[in-house]
C-alpha cells in the first residue's frame, strides 16, 4: 500500500497495475459544458453537481472558447474539454478546470486537428480523444497527460471512422459504443482500447441497437449507455466492462433525448439536458441512475437554460484508479 498525493487516494500493487483501494477523498463532482441554448448560440459557460445530492446545476465558470459538441475527459483533481463546434468552424482547443474550486478553464493544448462530434474517456493519469468531423470522419485517437499541459499525441486508431459515438472508461481499458459513419447511418458496435499502452481499438461487442449522439459513464464494472435520439427511444443499456460481451438493457431515461453528456461516480450516473426525441427541442432535464441496479432514471434537477451538444466529466468516474 502507498498514499498517492498527487490523486489523494490509498493504492495497492496487484502484480501488474497499482490499484486504488477506495474513492473515499473524492468530492463526487460533475461539470458540464460545450454546448449550444435554445438560440442556437454556443457557450462557454460551465456548470457542475455533487452526483450524491439532487438539485439544479450551479455555474462553475467559463470555457476559453465557445463552443458545442466536444469531449470531455478528467482524472481526480482535472477536467478537460477538447474540440467542439466553434461556429461557423470547428475547434482544436483544449481547456481544463481543476474540480475542486469553481472557475474558469484555462488553455491546456490543442488536438492534432480541428474536431466536432469527438468522444473522450480517461484513466487516472490519461485522457483519450477518438472520432469526430474534420470535417470527414476520422477514425483517430488522440492521447494527452491529464497532470501537464501540452497537445495531443497518437494513440492509434478507431476500427472505422465515426463520430457522435458515446465513451467510458474501466481503470484499464476505454471504451466507445455508436455513433455514425456518415451522418446519416448508425452503428452499433463497441471498441476498446488498453488506455496505459498505445495501439489500436479491438471490437469488444455490439449494443442492443444502433444509435448515435448518445452518452455514456461506467463506475469501476459497469459501463452505461444513454440512447441517442435517431433510436427513437429513451432506452438505457449497459455493459460489463472486464468481459467482452454485448449491451444488456438496463431501463429508460425519465425523456427520450440525445446530443448531451452523462458523468458518474461509483454509484450514479448523471444525464445532462439535451435534444428530445418527440418535438427536436432543446431541455434543461437533469436525471440519474443508479448504475449497479437496473431501472428507470429518476429526475435529479434542471440545468441553467435550455440545451443540448454537451459532454459532461467527473472527479470520482469509473476509469480512476488506473493508468
Amino acid at each position: 500500500l502507498y498514499y498517492n498525493k498527487d490523486f489523494r487516494t490509498i493504492e495497492y500493487w496487484d502484480g501488474s497495475f497499482w490499484r486504488q483501494v477506495d474513492n473515499t477523498t473524492r468530492r463526487g463532482r460533475a461539470v458540464t459544458g460545450m454546448w449550444e441554448n435554445s438560440a442556437g448560440t454556443d457557450l462557454t459557460t460551465l456548470e457542475f453537481v455533487n452526483i450524491q445530492s439532487q438539485g439544479n446545476a450551479q455555474n462553475f465558470g467559463d470555457l476559453t472558447v465557445a463552443r458545442m459538441g466536444g469531449a470531455a475527459v478528467s482524472s481526480a483533481i482535472r477536467g478537460l474539454f477538447g474540440g467542439g463546434n466553434h461556429s461557423p468552424t470547428k475547434d482544436d482547443e483544449i481547456d481544463y478546470i481543476t474540480f475542486a474550486s469553481t472557475g474558469n478553464a484555462t488553455d491546456f493544448g490543442n488536438l492534432a486537428s480541428a474536431t466536432a462530434e469527438v468522444r473522450g474517456c480517461s484513466s487516472s493519469t490519461r485522457g483519450l480523444f477518438a472520432g469526430g468531423q474534420t470535417p470527414t470522419n476520422i477514425d483517430v485517437i488522440q492521447l494527452v497527460e491529464i497532470s501537464t499541459i501540452g497537445n495531443t499525441v497518437d494513440f492509434g486508431n478507431l476500427s472505422a471512422g465515426i463520430h457522435a459515438a458515446a465513451s467510458l472508461s474501466s481503470p484499464t481499458r476505454g471504451f466507445w459504443g455508436g455513433g455514425s459513419p456518415d451522418g446519416s447511418a448508425k452503428v452499433a458496435y463497441i471498441d476498446v482500447v488498453t488506455i496505459s499502452s498505445k495501439g489500436n481499438a479491438v471490437k469488444f461487442g455490439d449494443l442492443t441497437r444502433k444509435m448515435k449522439e448518445t452518452a455514456a459513464c461506467s463506475n469501476s464494472v459497469r459501463g452505461v449507455f444513454a440512447t441517442g435520439p435517431d433510436d427513437k427511444s429513451e432506452n438505457v443499456e449497459y455493459i460489463t466492462m472486464a468481459t467482452d460481451g454485448n449491451g444488456t438493457e438496463f431501463g429508460n431515461l425519465t425523456v427520450a433525448r440525445g446530443h448531451f453528456g452523462g458523468a458518474s461516480d461509483q454509484t450514479r450516473a448523471v444525464f445532462f439536458a439535451g435534444r428530445k426525441i418527440s418535438d427536436d427541442s432543446k431541455t434543461n432535464i437533469i436525471d440519474y441512475i443508479n448504475i449497479a441496479s437496473g431501472g428507470n432514471a429518476v429526475d435529479f434537477g434542471d440545468t441553467s437554460g435550455i440545451r443540448r451538444g454537451n459532454d459532461a466529466c467527473s472527479d470520482s468516474h469509473g476509469g480512476l484508479g488506473g493508468f
